[in-house]
């Protein structure tokens, strides 16, 4: 259950990419005995923010642009390729309740230059 918030495989960003938006939906099971979404039922995220990190598990700050929007639990981010240059990158959510903070991994990020 831990990736059921992907709609995509992988995101791949080029050299030219600046501010190309990935949208992650997070939803939330449909009843309190059902394993379908990615949060407990009747979760609805309050504020999110994300961080990249690369390969080596170091930040990398200039990958996101601006800040990730939430709109119920749809995330939407903006991302270019980063001044570290070709690689695989991980982005982590953090999702808040009211209450809770959900972590969520997203591990196939790949920049690339040609």
């Amino acid at each position: 259950m831990s990736d059921s918030f992907n709609t995509f495989d992988k995101i791949e960003l080029l050299p030219d990419n600046y501010n190309v938006e990935y949208s992650f939906d997070f939803p939330a099971c449909s009843a309190v005995d059902e394993a379908d979404g990615f949060l407990p039922f009747g979760t609805t995220l309050t504020a999110v923010s994300a961080s990249v990190f690369d390969e080596s598990e170091n930040r990398v700050n200039d990958l996101i642009v601006g800040t990730p929007s939430l709109l119920n639990n749809l995330v939407t981010v903006g991302m270019q390729y980063p001044s570290g240059g070709d690689g695989r990158y991980q982005i982590r959510f953090y999702l808040n309740d009211s209450a809770i903070v959900y972590r969520a991994n997203f591990d196939s990020i790949y920049c690339k230059s040609d």
